[in-house]
């Protein structure tokens, strides 16, 4: 369990980059599918175009949610310690962290948008 009370493994592993690139990837990976015309298609056909859609969706989210838990747990253990190369980590992360949460939050809204709409 010590991976888990930890944000770093022991083989220096940093879990909130991880988990942000991870979700940018996904959605990219996702968006491609989706603009792509015949995967669209064979999804609708058998009808899992929602179900992939609300996974997909409920994936980013709550690992969004774990990564702002885990990164935040960082920070309280920083707190205690004063490095500067640690403190220049913790922004580093923080802005790729909040770069991804206002893009992935102008989807939404921009997918909330077009839904209303329409």
């Amino acid at each position: 369990m010590r991976m888990l009370t930890l944000v770093r493994d022991a083989r220096g592993r940093n879990w909130v980059r991880i988990l942000v690139t991870t979700n940018v990837l996904l959605f990219l990976v996702y968006a491609a599918l989706y603009i792509d015309g015949p995967v669209y298609s064979a999804l609708k056909t058998a009808n899992l175009a929602d179900a992939v859609a609300s996974s997909v969706f409920l994936t980013l989210l709550i690992s969004t949610v774990f990564a702002a838990i885990l990164l935040l747990k960082r920070l309280f253990q920083m707190r205690n310690r004063s490095t500067e190369a640690g403190s220049r980590i913790a922004v580093l992360d923080i802005v790729l962290f909040l770069t991804w949460c206002i893009s992935f939050g102008g989807l939404c809204l921009y997918a909330f948008i077009l839904g209303t709409g329409g």
